[in-house]
């Protein structure tokens, strides 16, 4: 328990300290979409799936965009994306 609290404070203390880089950056720029994915694998690690889920999905439109779909951190980012997906799924099933 004592872990899993450290954890979670130390998480938060980097999302805090993350929020000036965030707002920084524009709408669609491609260190967003960098730092986006970089919380999304926290989240993910966590086992907050819904909120990497979320992230990974921000991510992946502005690589998209910037990068365009066949572009190395694109295929990354999509890829990190459907694996969140389909560990939601199975725990929804019961899988």
């Amino acid at each position: 328990m004592w872990k899993a609290r450290t954890r979670a404070k130390s998480v938060h203390i980097i999302i805090q300290n993350s929020v000036y880089g965030i707002s920084r950056f524009t709408a669609n720029h491609p260190d967003l979409a960098r730092t986006l994915h970089s919380f999304a694998r926290l989240q993910e690690g966590l086992g907050t799936l819904p909120t990497a889920a979320a992230l990974y999905q921000r991510a992946l439109t502005i690589r998209e965009q910037v990068y365009g779909p066949h572009h190395p951190q694109t295929s990354e980012t999509r890829e990190r994306l459907q694996a969140v997906l389909h560990l939601m799924d199975k725990d929804e099933n019961g899988g």
